[in-house]
C-alpha cells in the first residue's frame, strides 16, 4: 500500500455498524470510512522497515575486533545490540548501541576483549515496539598471543592482564572516569601477563591503557 490509497472492502444495499477492532500491518496506519452502502480503508501513513545495508568486522593490529554496519530507513529503530558466540550457536549480549533514529547511518564499535580463536558476531535490530530481527553472523579469528584480556572483572584486590610479549617501553596506565591517572606500571620485557594491584582503588570504573610503542589498547575495569 501507499499513502493516500483507498480500498473498498464491502459494498451492499445497506451497511450498518462498525468493526469492533482493526489490526493494521506493521508500519501501516489508516482509517476506516463507513458510508450507507460501503466500507473503505484509507491509508494515511507508512513507516518503512529498517534496511540493513551491511554488517562486517575486522581484527585490528591491537587484537581488538572492530564491527561496522550501515542502515537505511531508520524510522522506527530503538537500538542495536551486538551478540557474540564462541561456536556460532549460543550467543550472549556483548554491547548495546542506540540508533540515531532517522535516515541512513553508519555505525562502528569494538570488542575490546575477544575470545582466543573464533568469535562469531551477529547484530540484533530492535524496533521501538519491541520487535527485532537479526543479521547474518560474522566470524573473526583472533590469535591467542595477540588477545588483550583482563580478569577477574569486576575485581576487588588484584587483576591479571593478558597481553602480547612485553617490549621495551611497554607500560600500563590506569585512569579514573574523570581522566585522573591513578597508577602507572611497566610491563616486564617478554612477559605475556601483568598483575595489577587495585586494592587501594575506590569502587568505580577505571580505564586501563596498555601501551606498546606505536599502539595502545584500552580495557575497562570495574572496581568493587
Amino acid at each position: 500500500p501507499q499513502v493516500a490509497q483507498a480500498f473498498t472492502i464491502v459494498t451492499a444495499n445497506a451497511v450498518n455498524g462498525t468493526f469492533s477492532s482493526v489490526n493494521w500491518p506493521s508500519g501501516v496506519s489508516g482509517n476506516i470510512n463507513y458510508t450507507a452502502t460501503s466500507v473503505e480503508i484509507n491509508i494515511t501513513g507508512i513507516t518503512l522497515p529498517l534496511h540493513l545495508l551491511s554488517f562486517s568486522g575486522s581484527v585490528l593490529p591491537t587484537g581488538r575486533n572492530q564491527l561496522q554496519w550501515k542502515t537505511a530507513n531508520e524510522t522506527n529503530v530503538e537500538l542495536f545490540t551486538i551478540e557474540r558466540s564462541a561456536e556460532g550457536l549460543n550467543y550472549s549480549l556483548l554491547l548495546t548501541q542506540h540508533a540515531v533514529g532517522t535516515g541512513n547511518h553508519s555505525y562502528q564499535t569494538t570488542d575490546d576483549n575477544p575470545l582466543a580463536g573464533l568469535n562469531y558476531y551477529r547484530l540484533k535490530m530492535v524496533d521501538k515496539d519491541g520487535r527485532f530481527t537479526y543479521s547474518n553472523a560474522v566470524a573473526l579469528k583472533n590469535a591467542a598471543g595477540n588477545v588483550y584480556r583482563l580478569f577477574p572483572n569486576p575485581a576487588e584486590n588484584n587483576v591479571l592482564i593478558k597481553h602480547p610479549a612485553g617490549e621495551l617501553q611497554a607500560s600500563i596506565q590506569v585512569t579514573q572516569s574523570d581522566g585522573k591517572i591513578v597508577k602507572k606500571q611497566k610491563i616486564v620485557l617478554g612477559a605475556t601477563e601483568t598483575n595489577l594491584d587495585v586494592s587501594q582503588f575506590s569502587p568505580g570504573i577505571y580505564v586501563i591503557q596498555i601501551n606498546f610503542g606505536n599502539t595502545m589498547h584500552t580495557l575497562t575495569l570495574i572496581k568493587k
